[in-house]
Parts: C-alpha cells; structure tokens; sequence
C-alpha cells in the first residue's frame, strides 16, 4: 500500500492489523515515518500464539492467552516508535468459543483499558517482549519458527525495545520455548554480541492466570540480560544449540522492568 498516497487522497487514520495477533515487531515505526502527520494506532488481540487444532471445525486450535503485561508492552512501544494509540480485536475470545478442548477460559482483562491510553503509565509498567509463530509472520523481520537441524546451529533474531520511565531498572530475563522436551540438550546465547549467563528461574516472569500453552522447565532455556547491554531500538540476539536433538523454538519472551 502506497500510505503516503493514501493520506494525501484523505485516509485520516490508520490501524495497523498485525493479522489476529499482539505483536511487538509491527512495521508501525516505518509506517509512522511515512505518514508523520496521519494518526496511527497498533492493533492488539487476545492471543501471541496459536497450537495446533483439536477438533474438526472453525476456531479449533489451541490459543496462547496475551498476558496485561505483554499488552502494557506492545502500548509503550507503540507510543515510543510515533503511534497515536491502541486498539483491541477478537478481546472477547478469552471467554469459551469455537469448538474442541482449547481451555479453560477466563473473563477478558477489561482492567487494561483503565490505563492503556496512557502513555506515562505504560512507561512505567513490567515489559514482556514476545516473538512466536504468527499467520503471515513472513512480512515480519523475524522469521520464526527458529529451525535448530543440528548441533552447533546458531540463530538470530530481533527485538525492537523501548526501557520503561528513566530506564531500566533490573536486569531481564531472556526464554526460549520448543517444540518438545529438550532434554540434555546444551544452548547459549548472545544479545548485542555479549555472551549472557544462564537463567536458574524458568518459570512465568510475571502472574499469569492464563494456563494454556505455557511451557515449563522440559522445553525452556533461559538467560540473564544484562540491563546496561540493551538500547533503545533493534537489539541483536544470537542462540546456538551446542548439543541436542532437532528442534523448533516456537515462543521467545524477554521480561524486564
């Protein structure tokens, strides 16, 4: 789409529809330049990552719950890269619908929309940065799922990161989920070229009442990030599978505050 041409033709508003998902690798920073005077507003839905399907029928499959956090997060950066504001899809999808065993479900977090409009306050919120498989994710930057084929295989990624009110102030925690048990398998990581430290805490960074598709310590890896290593921008991250099977990380969050 020709957006400049758009506006000039007299589109008044954009909203950019990252295709029934919350994302925080949109093409809003790039849309916000091309269009500095034209209100844009990044789309939010109720899930970061879908499974596979359990029954025959329309919304079948398993659904990965966003999480406020991940919400506050996809709003502050959104306002940091020129976005006007945010809009909500498909939020009512938290409670029971489609077909098949996909739950349990739970009543949407209207709570969010006290303070999402806000953006001091979401300046000021727990950030969890997620990249995972998405319908139509090759428009994306980030191609995932990320492929490990064999031992010594490294693969990298991007995160677009704004720090939280006068930065970060902890250091974050870096996971990433496969696709099955990932046994003894070895692995390490990279953000900004440094070499990070192991993580002993694998669980759920923050209270998350949303129970489907989470991972547990069978198919995560995990890492500490260094606060002072991250910028405000694309942050560069690299993980190597040293030993191991063949497997696919489908999930990738970095918690920080």
């Amino acid at each position: 789409l020709d957006l400049a041409a758009m506006t000039q033709a007299g589109v008044d508003l954009v909203n950019l529809s990252p295709h029934y998902f919350t994302v925080h690798d949109s093409d809003l920073p790039q849309i916000t330049k091309i269009i500095p005077d034209t209100p844009v507003y990044l789309e939010m839905c109720h899930t970061t990552y879908v499974g596979k399907s359990v029954a025959k029928g329309y919304d079948s499959f398993t659904f990965r719950r966003t999480t406020p956090n991940q919400y506050y997060t996809a709003a502050h950066l959104a306002y940091s890269r020129g976005g006007t504001g945010v809009t909500a899809f498909n939020f009512v999808y938290y409670r029971e619908h489609g077909v098949g065993e996909r739950g349990p479900f739970d009543e949407p977090p209207f709570f969010i929309f006290n303070n999402i409009g806000d953006p001091d306050w979401v300046a000021q919120q727990p950030q969890d940065y997620v990249l995972s498989n998405m319908w139509l994710e090759k428009f994306l930057a980030n191609k995932m799922p990320l492929d490990f084929n064999a031992a010594g295989k490294t693969c990298s990624f991007q995160m677009d990161m704004a720090p939280t009110k006068g930065g970060w102030k902890q250091d974050g925690t870096l996971r990433i989920q496969a696709d099955k048990d990932l046994g003894d398998s070895t692995w390490t990581a990279k953000a900004n070229g440094v070499e990070l430290k192991p993580a002993a805490d694998l669980s759920e960074p923050y209270n998350n009442i949303y129970t489907p598709l989470l991972g547990d310590d069978t198919v995560h890896r995990g890492w500490i990030v260094p606060k002072d290593i991250l910028i405000d921008g694309i942050n560069n991250f690299e993980v190597t599978m040293n030993t191991g099977d063949k497997y696919k990380i489908n999930f990738i969050n970095l918690a920080i505050k």
